[in-house]
């Protein structure tokens, strides 16, 4: 890490920490207060009820608050510092990725990671979000990681990773099967006959532990309720799909939009999809503005739209980006979707949002950074250099 980098990643740690301190002590700043200051009160709960039990979702992290409350005490303070841990060390792998991918992170791009807006309220509380980014950075490091040395292990660490964060949100519970699957037959390469691939015996072994690994989930899931989209999603239990979009939608808040999927027919809900993607990614659009945080999240929607542009026409049209930066760019790719299709206001959207934003950073980086001078095996990159 550059000294410049050094200060910079302090001043911005220096500003979450007086945010936080805000947030505990002196006034209420946080994003979805209500999430935040339920998994604070429930904690509280099971720290003096409560028992330990097998759940993922918000049930697990009710238990995982209530441990950190177990040890300190119940502190909303305290306990915010270990999301600003998880928000660090997302901080600093993001950086690893970008040198990975044969760039220097430039100061703006670490001000953006920690400081963007919308993040600064709901980092700075008890809330997942900082989690979830740590997750996503980490699963996606090593899938690019491996894309550069060929490594199995950082397989191995990827799917460890997966596993862990899917007891986190049911999101991710999807998203852990959609990225192992993706890396296990897209990502990871079989250069020779497979009876001599490690590449070969590795597939094998996901797919067993995957096989092992949902086929518990399904027995377990009529008790965990974190784990139910994952099984409707395996099962194709549409009916359940419908059932939870329609409640969602059907909420009369000020931030609720008409886009959902439409799982009548395969026909229907691929026409649905585009809408639905395009409410989820850019809404509020400019004639919905009501107040400063619908600017802030229309012009968040612009941001996402130069990514976007980013990504397709030079990572995949040009092919002109680190080959390596692909997989982040395809995993990121279905959270989104995952995001998207459970979405049905872009109040909740911009909380998801938070989770995905530094990819779309990431791309500007791509784009308008600085290479570094590294061997050609080192990034991965079609013409061994960095345009």
């Amino acid at each position: 890490m550059r000294n410049q980098n050094i200060l910079v990643f302090i001043f911005c740690l220096f500003v979450l920490e007086v945010v936080a301190i805000l947030n505990s002590y002196v006034v209420n700043l946080k994003g979805a207060s209500v999430d935040a200051e339920r998994f604070i009160e429930h904690a509280i709960q099971w720290m003096q009820f409560g028992e330990w039990q097998f759940a993922t979702n918000s049930e697990f992290f009710i238990q995982f608050l209530g441990a950190i409350f177990l040890v300190f005490g119940p502190s909303e303070f305290i306990a915010t510092q270990f999301g600003l841990l998880a928000l660090l060390v997302s901080g600093l792998y993001f950086e690893r990725l970008i040198n990975i991918l044969g760039y220097s992170l430039p100061f703006w791009a670490v001000l953006g990671f920690f400081l963007w807006p919308s993040l600064l309220t709901r980092v700075t509380t008890t809330m997942r979000e900082p989690y979830m980014i740590l997750f996503l950075v980490l699963i996606t490091y090593f899938a690019a990681k491996y894309k550069v040395t060929k490594r199995p292990v950082e397989i191995v660490k990827l799917f460890a990773v997966s596993v862990l964060a899917l007891f986190f949100h049911k999101a991710y519970a999807i998203l852990t099967l959609g990225a192992i699957t993706y890396t296990a037959f897209f990502v990871m390469e079989q250069r020779v006959h497979f009876l001599r691939s490690k590449i070969f015996y590795l597939r094998i072994a996901i797919v067993l532990t995957g096989v092992l690994g949902f086929s518990s989930l399904f027995v377990l899931g009529a008790d965990a309720r974190g784990l139910q989209p994952l099984i409707a999603t395996l099962s194709g239990d549409t009916e359940f799909m419908t059932r939870v979009l329609d409640w969602k939608s059907s909420r009369e808040f000020r931030t609720t939009y008409d886009a959902v999927l439409d799982f009548s027919t395969p026909l229907s809900l691929i026409l649905s999809a585009p809408k639905v993607m395009l409410y989820y990614l850019f809404a509020p659009f400019p004639w919905q503005v009501a107040n400063a945080l619908d600017l802030l999240a229309s012009i968040e929607g612009l941001f996402r739209l130069g990514g976007i542009w980013i990504i397709v026409r030079y990572g995949f049209v040009r092919k002109s980006l680190p080959r390596a930066s692909q997989p982040v760019f395809v995993i990121a790719t279905l959270l989104i979707i995952i995001w998207a299709a459970g979405t049905s206001n872009y109040g909740t959207a911009s909380r998801h949002h938070i989770t995905t934003n530094w990819v779309f950073l990431m791309a500007y980086v791509l784009r308008f950074g600085s290479p570094k001078r590294v061997r050609r095996h080192q990034i991965g990159h079609p013409t061994g250099t960095v345009a």
